[in-house]
């Protein structure tokens, strides 16, 4: 049963095709093992040539390392070829910041793109099943996502050229489970799976279980609301697509101008949709700009405006909208800012941006603020904090690397653009350069197991800061 299903779901997505170069994710628990096993048994009927792939995160220790020798092992026994990298992800999280399992995702993800392209090839299969679905549908309706959202996870999607397909897309855990008693696979047990410290899992152990007594087939009903939405929504980008195309009136890199009379005929939800689609082509996602700007066009006032995130501004300008980057003012070397310890401070920047500081003694969440943040041991801050621009000869001690780095040379290496550079903000104490938002984070007042007060700096827009 399981391995028909799954070649069903393949066929009718089209998700793999006679002579396919297939990598594969696997990390030794039922899902991945299964789908391995599956693909292996489809292989001579398909012509497919399978790579195994298993990325040690190196977060549990000789747990990981003991999952790492199993799928080698695993493969070994069943002559697949088999790939496994270990990635350093507190390393990475101590260095830059973020999120722990997105920076292991991204991570993960570089892995797998870059074994594909040593082995040649177009496909990468992952082992999300049903329930994940459900699971994803579920938890991005309590953060009060869009229809777009509830589409979940794809069954297939192509990202930097490769093709991401999940054959047991329509899987339940338990066939899964089944197949894997069945086969006698004797998959690991990931410990980190039944801790209720991520929001999936106690989506998956406490929310479902509750909501299964007011309906046994919620997950079921998740999973088809995910189905239709996905039809949907293509319908919806080819609708939204030519209502931005009679709306638009100039597109460039520097500013897309809207007619204000064409956007009025379209109804209500083309004109989210398409206030939408043009933020998203700035890397903007947000309900409440959609809906400001929506409105800024039934506004009495012939010229007002709407601050973007970044460096984007919305500006009425009688019958048109025009989405244009920020102008920017002239900043002087040097321009410094004493840091409000605890509380808000404008940054010396051509945009809207702003550094909070928080003093406490608790561990803040950072989940959703990437690069944008910096804790720091205050015990080991040198007098006052400070937000300036660069000066000629500035040194940063990055954590993790030995000596000093121009700062000039990290703008080098990290593609900063040179119009950007003079104004780029960088904190300091009154001995050393402490963090460059965005970029790296020094050395300096590391936050240990002794740390007694923690000084939390957040950088951020007006709009953006939710503690």
């Amino acid at each position: 049963m399981f391995i028909k299903q799954m070649e069903a779901t393949i066929r009718e997505y089209a998700l793999l095709q006679t002579g396919d170069c297939i990598v594969v994710g696997v990390s030794g628990g039922p899902d991945s093992l299964a789908l391995l096993e599956g693909l292996r048994h489809l292989s001579a009927a398909y012509e497919w040539q399978i790579v195994a792939v298993h990325v040690n995160h190196q977060l549990r220790g000789e747990e990981a390392i003991a999952d790492a020798q199993f799928v080698a092992q695993f493969c070994r026994d069943r002559d697949v070829a088999c790939y496994v990298r270990s990635v350093d992800v507190r390393r990475h999280l101590q260095e830059n910041g973020g999120n722990l399992q997105e920076v292991a995702r991204r991570l993960r993800y570089d892995v797998f793109r870059d074994v594909a392209a040593r082995v040649g090839a177009t496909k990468l299969a992952l082992g999300h099943h049903a329930d994940d679905q459900a699971e994803t549908v579920l938890m991005r309706f309590l953060r009060g996502s869009g229809t777009a959202g509830l589409v979940g996870i794809p069954v297939k999607r192509t990202w930097e050229g490769i093709d991401i397909v999940r054959p047991l897309w329509r899987t339940w855990r338990t066939t899964i489970e089944a197949f894997c008693r069945e086969a006698k696979l004797a998959p690991r047990d990931d410990s980190s799976n039944h801790s209720t410290n991520y929001v999936r899992n106690r989506v998956r152990l406490e929310l479902i279980p509750v909501l299964e007594q007011y309906n046994p087939q919620i997950k079921t009903g998740m999973l088809q609301l995910s189905e239709q939405l996905a039809a949907e929504e293509v319908m919806w980008d080819n609708w939204t697509k030519e209502a931005a195309d009679q709306v638009i009136v100039k597109r460039g890199t520097t500013e897309c101008v809207l007619s204000i009379p064409e956007f009025h005929t379209l109804n209500l939800a083309l004109q989210r949709r398409v206030v939408q689609l043009i933020l998203s082509y700035l890397s903007i996602r947000s309900w409440v700009h959609i809906e400001q700007i929506r409105l800024l066009t039934y506004r009495d006032s012939p010229s007002a405006q709407h601050d973007l995130p970044g460096e984007w501004e919305a500006v009425r300008d009688y019958n048109f909208i025009r989405f244009r980057r920020r102008k920017e003012p002239s900043a002087s070397e040097g321009d410094c800012t004493l840091l409000n310890v605890p509380g808000v401070t404008r940054v010396p920047a051509p945009y809207d941006t702003y550094l909070t500081a928080v003093v406490t003694s608790d561990d803040i969440e950072t989940c959703e603020w990437g690069m944008r943040w910096a804790v720091f041991d205050a015990e080991h801050i040198t007098g006052k904090l400070y937000v300036r621009t660069r000066l000629p000869g500035d040194r940063i001690h990055i954590k993790g690397m030995s000596g000093k780095k121009r700062v000039k040379t990290l703008f080098i290496d990290e593609k900063v653009g040179r119009d950007v550079r003079s104004w780029w903000p960088i904190v300091t104490d009154e001995a050393d350069i402490l963090w460059i938002p965005e970029l790296r984070r020094s050395q300096k007042a590391l936050v240990s197991a002794g740390t007694k007060q923690r000084i939390y700096l957040f950088f951020h827009t007006a709009h953006s800061l939710h503690m």
